[in-house]
């Protein structure tokens, strides 16, 4: 009764002479993921909307990674607080195709890069964003291209790193490294 089926399917299967412990549960294959969080206090310039999407890919294509998968689209959203009407009100969601298909995090972060900057109003605080992916296959089942790079390396460089050791160039983190001078301070915009 731990697997998950319930006592009679079991007898049943038993009763038409196949022993139950040849029948096999399969899990289904997933259709879809998705990586969101709704942030404490409202979001107001494109570059903090951006590193938080920046963590949501890359968890994105390390839930792909371990599962084996890889994701033909992935739609990047954002909203405002639906719950407080009294606020200028703005969501966008923007999908983009993943051609090829890929669990690679650097190209989901580029992808859901260019989803957000289309979408992106300057005058609206964003209270939720998130990643999701959709159309996923096993990575071995996943159609070719032509002009498809060395994707394997790259895999093989992208399998062992984690988020605590992968920064990318949109986190926060890397902006302050990159905007200051070599004393440390900040350089002026």
């Amino acid at each position: 009764m731990g697997s998950g089926r319930s006592w009679w399917s079991g007898s049943f299967v038993e009763l038409r002479g196949v022993p139950s412990d040849a029948v096999e549960t399969i899990e289904p294959q997933r259709k879809g993921m998705a990586v969101t969080w709704s942030f404490g206090t409202p979001v107001i310039d494109f570059s903090t909307l951006m590193g938080a999407l920046s963590q949501y890919a890359m968890r994105a294509g390390e839930k792909l990674r371990q599962h084996g998968l890889n994701a033909a689209r992935l739609t990047v959203f954002f909203h405002t607080n639906r719950h407080k009407p009294d606020r200028p009100q703005y969501g966008a969601t923007r999908t983009i195709t993943l051609h090829p298909m890929t669990s690679d995090s650097l190209e989901l972060i580029h992808a859901a890069r260019r989803g957000a900057e289309h979408a992106w109003r300057d005058v609206y605080g964003i209270t939720k964003a998130g990643i999701m992916l959709d159309d996923l296959v096993a990575a071995e089942l996943r159609p070719r291209t032509l002009f498809e790079g060395d994707t394997e390396r790259r895999e093989r460089v992208m399998g062992p790193w984690t988020r605590s050791m992968v920064r990318s160039a949109s986190s926060p983190l890397c902006r302050r490294h990159r905007d200051s001078d070599a004393s440390g301070r900040h350089a002026a915009k």
